[in-house]
């Protein structure tokens, strides 16, 4: 299974805002489109697929993650608390953490089961357009526009 995402339908000024994003579920081995989502509001900047491939988080231009149940491809749950368009996302290694990097010069650590922030990362001077986990789940890494890259460890408990 991939997913892609993009804006489904943009404002009747052509401003180039983006009134409904949209992700398409494809299968990757025939190429053919399953399934479409046009449930989140701004373009899809971001995708990333649970370990278990059960849940899809989107970020977008309005500052939200959405967690979707792929199965039925509905929202579970919508994270708020980034201050700019969310560029890229990455759960972790068992699939209870995600993180999130966003134009707000933050990432974010959320807890997927309780959609709650665990952590805000601070100290990049420019947008975070990547991160990742290490494999065994205990750090993570950030890249930022500032031409850093910053490791970071996962708080015990989380």
């Amino acid at each position: 299974l991939l997913a892609s995402g993009s804006c489904a339908q943009v404002d009747a000024d052509q401003t180039s805002i983006c009134l409904i994003g949209e992700i398409i579920l494809w299968d990757a081995a025939t190429g053919e489109r399953i399934k479409t989502i046009n449930d989140q509001t701004g373009w899809i900047h971001s995708l990333a697929f649970s370990p278990d491939g059960q849940l899809l988080a989107s970020g977008a231009s309005d500052d939200t993650i959405t967690l979707w149940n792929v199965a039925e491809g509905k929202p579970r749950t919508t994270l708020k608390g980034h201050q700019g368009r969310v560029n890229s996302l990455a759960f972790s290694p068992d699939g209870t953490l995600l993180i999130s990097g966003s134009d707000d010069d933050s990432a974010r650590l959320w807890t997927v089961a309780t959609g709650k922030l665990a952590k805000v990362l601070k100290g990049h001077l420019k947008w975070v357009n990547g991160v990742a986990f290490a494999p065994d789940g205990q750090r993570v890494a950030t890249a930022s526009a500032d031409g850093t890259i910053r490791l970071w460890e996962v708080p015990a408990g989380q």
